[in-house]
């Protein structure tokens, strides 16, 4: 949240805080939330007590340009600043989005990451052996076949009678999703130490 003191109305701070108590806000995921919420935390503590009348186009434009060298961060940035001018303009807090048109770096690698092969997964084992985190959170992404924000948030509160059970987070909506504990799986967590 916004550092505690008196907020200066109509400051960027003040703004903020506004928006993290709207409906808007609490009807995002929570992992977008998170996101988010720090990154705007950052603009805050560098711009909270400037008007956010007085954000330009020109200033957005330069905080995507700081972030030049990691263009994932600076399309995050553009997203979380939009959500929050948009949600002012309903409002009828702010008459434009100045992050409006600003245009997004394009992300270095397209294509993503390559897929591991087989080769791949045996060189990983043999760097890490049974029994290390990285061995441990490699068989749980291959074994249980999670996104990796899903695979994170899993641990021994998840699971029952050999079978994990957790809420996938993907934009706005949660599945419940169940999966048997494959004996691959069972023998790592037996032996690792286990973050689950």
């Amino acid at each position: 949240k916004p550092k505690t003191g008196k907020l200066i109305e109509g400051s960027f701070a003040w703004l903020l805080k506004q928006y993290l108590n709207s409906v808007n806000w609490y009807s995002l995921a929570k992992d977008t939330k998170k996101q988010r919420e720090l990154i705007l935390m950052k603009v805050c503590d560098t711009i909270g007590n400037i008007p956010y009348r007085a954000i330009e186009k020109k200033h957005i434009i330069a905080g995507v340009e700081r972030r030049k060298e990691m263009p994932a961060a600076a399309q995050n940035f553009l997203k979380a600043l939009n959500g929050l001018f948009n949600w002012a303009i309903e409002q009828g807090l702010l008459e434009s989005n100045p992050a409006l048109g600003v245009k997004k770096p394009p992300l270095k690698n397209k294509d993503g990451l390559p897929i591991w092969i087989e080769a791949d997964i045996e060189k990983y084992y043999q760097h890490w052996s049974l029994g290390t985190h990285e061995r441990v959170w490699i068989d749980v992404l291959l074994y249980t076949g999670l996104r990796r924000g899903d695979a994170v948030r899993i641990g021994w509160k998840d699971v029952k009678d050999n079978i994990i059970h957790l809420k996938t987070e993907k934009s706005k909506y949660q599945t419940d999703v169940f999966l048997l504990i494959l004996p691959e799986l069972a023998e790592t967590l037996k032996i690792g130490s286990i973050y689950l």
